[in-house]
């Protein structure tokens, strides 16, 4: 998952649409003229005999909106039609929530060739029939160009139908400036600390000290951030067979009476969000994507300055500070227009480092190419970080129920949260309604 990225009208107008045929490559100089113009004749013939071979075709691609994905998208479609010339483009952006758009799009009978989403939603897609399997392309043969934990997404029931893309991680962000005043030197590391500097922050700066997303109208965020304390208490959503719901357990009672806490001791304003107000400093710390990244780093020494990151605090003394993996994967609808050269463009896309960084780089995200760690600019502060919470991401459970079980337990935080009912109540009334959605789920 991730936050979306502001985008303006302007900058839909101007880059939606159709991306028509690439100008031809001119040939590599050679020292002898005739054979080179005769090498240049050749291969524009070979061209044009091969685009009129092909009828012409337009893949369509659904994406999340961004300056980034147009020029992503613009530069593989432009190097893929130099030996694809037949195939045209068009790009079909959504502020967000590619998965709802996804769902429209097949209910009404026009899918897209490619689509771009959060890749929990892959198994609800591929349990429904919905997609492609991928292995009849020998998608398999390419686990060993991604992260191990990116390549753990893209199947279903043995069988391929994603590939990985862009990656994300959370991590904790502070103001150093209110830690300077309130005396604090470093980040906390464990639950206690926490606790503490927070509560410093508070009194001796009269800023909020942390800040989580209380708010009902953010509720997907607080489930999502949920889930790295549940983890970070030993729990676990889902049994061993991914047939029950168990966040109800003792570790997820604990998670949430520790969220219910920093409200109670006003140390969090409660029912509400302020994303932006911790950016603009009026809160100590937070919990935040690698998404923010390029805004920080644009402002290094401007108004963004004062932030720096850490890993997230350590709950329960000998359980890792589990982090949760964000990442977008590529699939392809079963009744995709033109399936064959929507795989040969998605493993194109998907498998080429230069188009992962040139989208990854300015999103403030991590490329799923194992290729991507050798890379120089992720070798800067504060990518080491969230490299690091990478190797300390679990996987939301990618199971057909899953879109009912986050909404589920969305609800179940929020009721705990206003103190409607009891924490273990709220979980118990969930994890129910869990178990009933997974029993009927393919």
């Amino acid at each position: 998952m991730k936050r979306s990225v502001p985008i303006t009208l302007g900058s839909l107008l101007a880059t939606a649409g159709l991306l028509g045929m690439a100008a031809p490559v001119a040939a590599a100089h050679v020292t002898d003229h005739a054979a080179s113009n005769s090498r240049r004749i050749s291969a524009k013939a070979k061209r044009k005999v091969s685009a009129k071979s092909h009828k012409p075709i337009t893949l369509t691609i659904l994406w999340e909106a961004s300056p980034a994905a147009t020029a992503t998208l613009n530069a593989a479609a432009a190097a893929f039609q130099k030996t694809h010339p037949w195939v045209h483009f068009s790009y079909d952006f959504v502020p967000s929530g590619q998965s709802t758009k996804f769902r429209l799009d097949l209910a009404g009978g026009t899918p897209p060739d490619i689509v771009h989403m959060d890749s929990v939603y892959t198994d609800a897609f591929a349990a429904g029939g919905e997609l492609m399997d991928l292995s009849k392309y020998g998608a398999n043969k390419l686990a060993s160009k991604y992260l191990p934990i990116t390549w753990k997404t893209v199947t279903y029931k043995g069988q391929v139908y994603s590939l990985p893309f862009d990656t994300n991680t959370i991590c904790l962000q502070y103001n150093i400036k209110l830690f300077k005043k309130a005396g604090i030197s470093h980040p906390p590391t464990n639950w206690n600390q926490l606790v503490t500097d927070a509560r410093l922050i508070k009194q001796k700066t009269g800023d909020w000290g942390y800040e989580i997303p209380t708010s009902p109208e953010v509720s997907g965020w607080l489930q999502y951030n949920f889930l790295t304390w549940l983890w970070r208490e030993g729990g676990h959503v889902l049994n061993k067979s991914q047939t029950k719901a168990i966040y109800n357990s003792p570790a997820g009672v604990a998670a949430l009476d520790k969220l219910i806490y920093l409200g109670d001791h006003g140390l969090v304003p409660k029912d509400s969000y302020n994303e932006g107000g911790f950016y603009s400093g009026q809160y100590g710390m937070i919990d935040d994507g690698s998404w923010q990244v390029p805004n920080w780093s644009k402002n290094v020494g401007g108004e963004h300055n004062f932030v720096r990151f850490a890993l997230l605090p350590q709950l329960k003394p000998g359980v890792p500070a589990y982090d949760d993996l964000g990442l977008y994967n590529l699939s392809i609808p079963r009744t995709a227009p033109h399936p064959h050269t929507a795989w040969e463009f998605m493993e194109f896309l998907s498998t080429n480092l230069k188009y992962q960084l040139m989208y990854d780089e300015s999103q403030g995200f991590i490329p799923s190419l194992k290729a991507g760690e050798k890379v120089a600019f992720y070798k800067k502060y504060p990518w080491p970080i969230f490299e690091k919470e990478l190797t300390l991401s679990k996987i939301r459970p990618e199971v057909p129920a899953w879109p009912e079980i986050a909404t589920d337990m969305g609800n179940a935080l929020q009721a705990a949260l206003s103190g409607i009912e009891s924490p273990q109540q709220a979980l118990n009334t969930a994890v129910k309604q869990d178990d009933q959605a997974l029993a009927s789920s393919p």
